[in-house]
């Protein structure tokens, strides 16, 4: 069989393709050119930064920049041209698209204490790029049906079945190798430039502790638990795996292993912590947006959620379901008129007024609600200016329409201009840094205006000392304000 599986790999790869693979020399299965791969991170790199803007601080981009530029100069492919950017997220995360375009959150950056974690992210996220992992993912999905095709024309048909099972474990049980690769790579790129190779399971451990806050977090909040991608969602920082291939790539140590923490802490000193003023701004159950100059509140049962198109409303029990969309009226002369150009037909309603504004309140019936399923919806569109405000909002079970349509009506109700206080609130909390004194401690330094709940822990971990670390005297820390 290995022999018949073996010829039928060479078969397909002169069908398809294969290349030497720059990291391992082997012959790896992929579908574009290097030419090809730069093309597409650059045709991808514009549609990142509409999803994700780069953090607006140019000192930060040139300086992230500059780490990732000295790593990518380490690696096997070192005359790719790579990118590195800061993008305006509070998501915990980074991320690479093929050809060497790289990304991180000013989220993660905000629970990275030193330039060596910054380093260490940038040479897994290096490392993903350089082993082509981005390109190999994408080709084996590609090829996942021709290779159930040439292994059949090779063979009797007798393997079938198993032809089916491994070319879908072709495809899903890339993700731990591929990680696994990432981090042996970042590793090695890590101690070629000078820096302790073992800051990346420090990483690890900082976004494990991150994690494993949330859990508790999500389950207070009644949402599902966040996670950061690939090696750092699947191995503890006590993986032995993950220790192996950090801790040989000591070998390469050359220079200085300064990890480089004032420096980091310096240059992350005021960055937007949590939601952005551009973003909008979830406090106390309603939500504070001050370019648009508008403030919207839940009800009891409900919570928010903020999402890049558009802002949502649930009920906890999960049988509500609301969203706010917000639109230029694009010739519309009133309320009633968005709407009909929304569902594409007449509307028949009432008209409403809130707050100085008029609306038009309608019963529409939506093809697929939240549940998968159509059903009816109550649609409130409210016009401010020259932008249409519409809250649309629907029910796991058509009968409960009825039933909250006074919570529905409520939220949509209370769309308003932002007031002094609003205004305050819709302001981002940033980083701020602080010498410890003799004495102080978390506790005492803990904002819970600033860091809402759960105030202590949540310092803790932007400081890397979850769940019960210390403070030292004259120590340098991150503090909310």
């Amino acid at each position: 069989m290995g022999i018949r599986v073996g010829a039928a790999f060479a078969l397909l790869c002169a069908a398809v393709g294969c290349s030497v693979n720059p990291v391992t020399g082997d012959r790896d299965l992929v579908l574009m050119s290097e030419q090809q791969e730069i093309a597409l991170g650059a045709s991808q790199h514009p549609q990142i930064l509409k999803q994700y803007p780069l953090y607006d601080d140019p000192e930060l981009q040139a300086y992230v920049d500059r780490i990732g530029q000295a790593i990518a100069r380490q690696s096997h492919r070192a005359e790719l041209p790579f990118t590195f950017s800061v993008v305006d997220s509070a998501d915990i995360n980074a991320f690479a698209l093929p050809g060497g375009y790289i990304y991180v959150t000013r989220g993660i950056m905000a629970y990275l204490n030193s330039e060596a974690e910054l380093a260490g992210v940038l040479g897994h996220e290096v490392g993903h790029v350089t082993a082509r992992h981005g390109v190999r993912q994408q080709s084996a999905q590609s090829v996942t049906g021709l290779l159930g095709v040439v292994l059949a024309a090779s063979t009797d048909g007798a393997y079938n079945d198993l032809i089916s099972a491994g070319s879908q474990a072709l495809v899903s049980g890339y993700g731990r190798k591929h990680e696994l690769e990432a981090d042996r790579l970042g590793a090695e790129y890590l101690a070629n430039t000078g820096r302790d190779p073992e800051r990346m399971i420090e990483v690890v451990r900082v976004l494990k502790d991150q994690e494993l806050f949330d859990r508790e977090l999500a389950v207070a909040e009644g949402r599902e638990p966040r996670r950061y991608h690939g090696v750092f969602a699947t191995h503890p920082d006590n993986d032995t795996r993950l220790q192996e291939v950090v801790r040989a790539a000591k070998r390469f140590v050359a220079g200085s292993t300064d990890d480089g923490r004032e420096r980091y802490l310096n240059m992350i000193d005021g960055m937007v912590f949590g939601e952005s003023e551009a973003e909008g701004i979830i406090r106390d159950n309603a939500f504070y947006h001050l370019p648009l100059d508008l403030t919207v509140k839940a009800v009891d049962g409900w919570k928010i959620q903020n999402s890049p198109s558009r802002l949502i409303f649930f009920r906890e029990d999960k049988t509500g379901y609301m969203e706010l969309s917000i639109a230029p009226l694009d010739g519309a002369r009133s309320a009633q008129d968005v709407q009909q150009k929304l569902v594409g037909g007449p509307v028949s309603g009432r008209a409403v007024s809130s707050n100085g504004m008029r609306g038009f309140e309608s019963r529409i019936n939506v093809p697929k609600t939240p549940w998968g399923k159509p059903g009816p919806a109550l649609m409130t569109t409210w016009v401010r200016g020259d932008q249409a405000f519409t809250f649309t909002g629907a029910t796991a079970d058509p009968a409960q329409l009825k039933l909250l349509t006074p919570d529905i009506r409520q939220i949509a109700a209370s769309l308003d201009r932002l007031d002094a206080k609003g205004r305050e609130l819709a302001k981002a909390r940033r980083l701020d840094l602080r010498r410890v004194r003799a004495g102080q401690d978390f506790a005492a330094l803990a904002d819970e205006k600033a860091l809402g709940p759960f105030a202590e822990q949540r310092l803790r971990l932007i400081n890397g000392l979850y769940p019960d670390g210390q403070l030292d005297a004259n120590q340098l820390i991150k503090v909310v304000r």
